[in-house]
């Protein structure tokens, strides 16, 4: 994470003078993870993205590197790579 960035983010919001409202106004929201099986959360999506594009790991890590994302160990990776997989399977039996 660039905190440089983050701090001036941080700034940048706290100046809606426009709209009177400030930093302290905003309120915080953690990341929901639910149990939908119509939706793709993102690891899922990441690593689904990259089998079907022929990649695999260390492709995902470039491209994240690039972007300056939180990289997938390669423990989480196969994780991910056996949830897409099951689910293919699952889909291509129906």
């Amino acid at each position: 994470m660039d905190i440089q960035f983050f701090i001036s983010s941080l700034k940048e919001l706290d100046s809606h003078s426009q709209m009177r409202c400030t930093l302290k106004d905003m309120d915080i929201v953690r990341e929901k993870r639910g149990k939908d099986p119509e939706k793709m959360y993102v690891n899922t999506a990441a690593v689904s993205g990259t089998i079907s594009s022929g990649s695999g790991h260390l492709q995902l890590e470039e491209v994240f590197s690039a972007m300056d994302v939180p990289v997938l160990s390669s423990k989480a990776f196969h994780k991910y790579h056996n949830i897409v997989f099951d689910t293919w399977e699952a889909t291509d039996l129906e």
